[in-house]
């Protein structure tokens, strides 16, 4: 569920910023928001549209991450909020 990950996120951003610091400052303005289908929607919030593609280029090492903290796969996408 969408409350479970929120539950789970700060964990989530500690552990991708150990791996990668940049990746993770961004994720701390990122707030998971729905799933629509099996799919995690993520919003960035306040952030240059550049850090959108540091996110979305390592989409898979955070899935990883992510899949670890909740015990199960998750896919995730990664969108600008105005």
């Amino acid at each position: 569920s969408i409350d479970e990950l929120k539950g789970k996120w700060s964990g989530i951003i500690t552990s991708v910023t150990n791996l990668r610091t940049s990746v993770g400052m961004v994720l701390e303005h990122c707030i998971p928001l729905e799933f629509v289908g099996k799919k995690a929607q993520v919003g960035m919030v306040n952030q240059p549209r550049f850090n959108l593609d540091l996110i979305r280029k390592n989409t898979e090492m955070i899935e990883d991450v992510a899949a670890k903290h909740k015990k199960q796969n998750l896919k995730i996408n990664f969108l600008v909020l105005q």
